[in-house]
C-alpha cells in the first residue's frame, strides 16, 4: 500500500466518511430500513490521498474518469467499522467524492495508520 509511514504534516486532505443511513418505503406506519436512506457522515478525519499508478485496470478506469488512489489516515474506532459501502467526500471540494472499493488494512502493523483503496466515483 502506501510506501512510507506518513507525518502529521503530509495529511493534508480533509476527508467526511459517510454511510448510508436508514430510509423509508413511503408506507405509512413501515419502519425506517437500515442502510436505504441518504448518505450521512459518520465522522471526519485528516488524509493523504496516494494516486495508484500501474497496469492496464488502472490505466482503463484513467480513461473512463475514475482513478483508483490509497487513502491514508490516522487508526480509530470507528475507522475499523468502514466497508465497501461507504463513500469518502472531500470536505474542502464537496465535487470530489470517492468510493471505498476495498476493506481497511492496517499496513504498519502498529494500529497507528490505516490505508484503504477508493475510486473516484461515488456510491451508486
Amino acid at each position: 500500500m502506501a510506501s512510507k509511514k506518513p507525518t502529521a504534516g503530509e495529511l493534508r486532505g480533509l476527508f467526511s466518511f459517510q454511510q448510508r443511513g436508514a430510509g423509508n418505503d413511503g408506507f405509512p406506519g413501515s419502519p425506517d430500513i437500515p442502510g436505504t436512506g441518504p448518505m450521512t457522515e459518520v465522522f471526519k478525519s485528516a488524509g493523504r490521498l496516494t494516486p495508484m499508478r500501474g497496469g492496464e485496470g488502472i490505466t482503463a478506469g484513467r480513461l473512463e474518469g475514475r482513478q483508483p488512489y490509497f487513502l491514508t489516515f490516522r487508526s480509530h474506532t470507528l475507522a475499523r467499522t468502514i466497508d465497501t459501502s461507504w463513500q469518502v467526500v472531500d470536505v474542502r471540494n464537496n465535487n470530489k467524492v470517492y468510493h471505498v472499493k476495498s476493506p481497511i488494512s492496517d499496513a504498519d502493523m502498529h494500529n497507528q495508520w490505516l490505508d484503504m483503496l477508493v475510486q473516484e466515483g461515488g456510491v451508486e
